[in-house]
């Protein structure tokens, strides 16, 4: 069985060009691939804690998946929408 980053990366060279996809409804969903790490920021010597999210969008009719980005919010997901063809 492949696990973490590798079953991550195998599925990500699997993706078709999605562009040339048309999906009809998308799935958006976010997951935790690790657990919450704490690191010193060199500049202020002030702890900071990171929360390695990533969100993966799919086709809804196909369970295709389409990408998967950084992070749970919309900066991600937003930009890989504006990325796509409008048609």
């Amino acid at each position: 069985m492949v696990v973490g980053a590798k079953a991550l990366n195998m599925a990500a060279t699997k993706l078709p060009n999605i562009d040339l996809l048309r999906p009809r409804v998308l799935g958006i969903d976010e997951h935790r691939f690790r657990s919450v790490r704490f690191f010193k920021n060199t500049e202020t010597i002030a702890w900071q804690r990171i929360e390695p999210w990533m969100t993966t969008i799919v086709d809804l009719d196909t369970g295709q998946i389409l990408g998967v980005v950084d992070g749970r919010d919309h900066t991600g997901v937003g930009g890989w929408l504006i990325r796509r063809p409008l048609e």
